[in-house]
């Protein structure tokens, strides 16, 4: 049975189905090394948020921003605000075409808002209760796609995991351990290693050092050598000749590319001729940075297909998954005409440090 009910303020029309939310936390959960794992339930949740601005009165501290309490658990949040800098249609009732969604209860009040706002930024920015202000508030519904994962399965513990149904972004995967890595594990890091020409060629001279050693009768003789990640590696050969052109040749369904708007790009990492791509970020009135840019999807299918990206931050090289954002482009149609979507990165750090962009397709 499918119905809709009204809301005391709006909400967003969904970006996303059920089935892109279900791609994106497989995706996520096989990242974490876990391949055998089970789906227990999936529940599209309307959460009620309390958005303001504030202003800090205090000396060098920043002069004003823009946050979010989830007025279901009082806690404070980031990431609402923006999804309101997105052009998203507005809604005033849950999504028609859901399956019983749940809308989450509101236990603190505008008036209570008033007093806990300030309180929770200034415990953030390390100063007194007094020093900050709120001000413009108003409630939103930021509709999510709640799903229990079992990993791994059947003796494994279930986690929980939100992706909000209008950017894509999964939030709760960290609570989920990493697998500790075996042997399927190692010939599928193999297997990766032998997708770009770096690891292929780094994979061969490993290779060849090892049977090196074995001709010359270090390294325990054949026995030690079959023994070894090196000798498993000569084990797989046979496979990855058969394969290796396969990874090397093979075609995508889909291409994507991400570049940042124009004069948010600086220098390169040598020479400024080559290598990474530093980024020349902006900054908020609060003194944060952010970036924002376009990803262009093509399709190279022969019908419709559906493709979710995730840019991630790099700090001096270091991926820092906490800043990133997952896009998720339906129904992009056939031909090889691009589908731009947006996309915007907000975060604090510091001028010394050089940042960059990584761009992962993961459905």
């Amino acid at each position: 049975m499918r119905f809709t009910m009204l809301l005391d303020a709006p909400s967003f029309e969904l970006q996303l189905t059920a089935e892109v939310a279900l791609s994106i936390v497989q995706k996520e959960v096989q990242r974490r090394g876990w391949k055998k794992f089970e789906i227990q339930d999936i529940r599209l949740v309307y959460t009620p948020f309390y958005v303001f601005s504030f202003d800090v009165a205090a000396e060098n501290a920043q002069p004003s921003g823009r946050a979010a309490i989830n007025a279901n658990t009082g806690e404070l949040d980031e990431f609402v605000p923006v999804i309101l800098d997105k052009p998203l249609k507005k809604v005033k009732a849950t999504d028609e075409k859901s399956k019983s969604p749940e809308v989450e209860g509101t236990n603190i009040s505008r008036k209570e808002l008033e007093s806990i706002a300030p309180a929770k930024v200034a415990a953030v920015v390390g100063l007194k209760r007094e020093n900050v202000t709120a001000s413009a508030i108003a409630k939103y519904y930021v509709p999510y796609f709640r799903i229990w994962v079992t990993a791994p399965a059947e003796t494994g513990d279930t986690y929980r995991i939100n992706v909000d149904a209008l950017l894509g972004a999964p939030m709760g995967v960290e609570t989920i351990p990493a697998k500790t890595k075996g042997w399927e594990d190692e010939t599928e890091a193999t297997l990766d290693r032998m997708k770009t020409p770096k690891g292929f060629l780094e994979l061969g001279g490993e290779t060849i050092s090892s049977l090196g050693a074995v001709a010359s009768g270090k390294g325990g003789g054949i026995g030690g050598f079959l023994s070894s990640k090196s000798g498993r590696w000569l084990l797989m050969g046979v496979a990855i000749i058969a394969i290796v052109l396969y990874l090397l040749f093979r075609t995508t369904n889909a291409s994507a590319s991400c570049a940042p708007d124009s004069g948010q790009l600086g220098e390169r990492q040598y020479f400024d001729s080559f290598g990474e791509q530093y980024l020349a970020p902006k900054r908020t009135r609060g003194g944060a940075f952010y970036v924002t840019g376009t990803c262009s999807i093509v399709n190279r299918e022969s019908a419709e297909i559906t493709s979710c990206l995730r840019v991630t931050l790099k700090t001096n090289g270091e991926l820092t998954p906490s800043h990133s954002t997952t896009l998720c482009a339906a129904r992009v149609p056939p031909g090889g005409v691009p589908t731009e979507k947006p996309f915007n990165l907000t975060w604090s750090g510091s001028s010394q440090d050089r940042y960059s962009l990584q761009v992962d397709k993961i459905v």
